[in-house]
């Protein structure tokens, strides 16, 4: 992913809304371009700074500790759709297999092979 697609996505990101399939690439893109991690942190800040800024606790909010739990629930979320689809593979390999097998036993059974 390009630093001008990243920046794109940042506001998505930041809002929930990034489309699922270009989530790994905008997070790995992050954690290797120090430029655009900087500009998602200062994205986050502000949208969280103006979104909390009629509450109380914006005085006592950790800005930083809050991008990063966020980030890491992110990456989380990515880690964990690759291992189910990941598994989902590995399911459909072994369906299509076993079927094969029993086609093959099958065919047997019957003398055709």
């Amino acid at each position: 992913m390009q630093c001008k697609e990243a920046i794109r996505l940042i506001t998505p990101f930041i809002e929930k809304e990034i489309p699922e399939e270009k989530l790994r690439f905008f997070l790995e893109h992050i954690r290797n371009c120090k430029e655009c991690r900087e500009e998602l942190e200062l994205y986050y800040t502000i949208h969280k700074y103006i979104e909390s800024s009629d509450r109380d606790w914006f005085s006592t909010y950790n800005f930083k500790a809050e991008f990063e739990k966020e980030l890491k629930e992110a990456n989380h979320y990515v880690r964990w759709t690759n291992i189910i689809s990941f598994c989902k593979d590995i399911i459909t390999a072994l369906s299509i297999i076993g079927v094969l097998v029993v086609l093959t036993l099958q065919l047997q059974l019957w003398g055709l092979i």
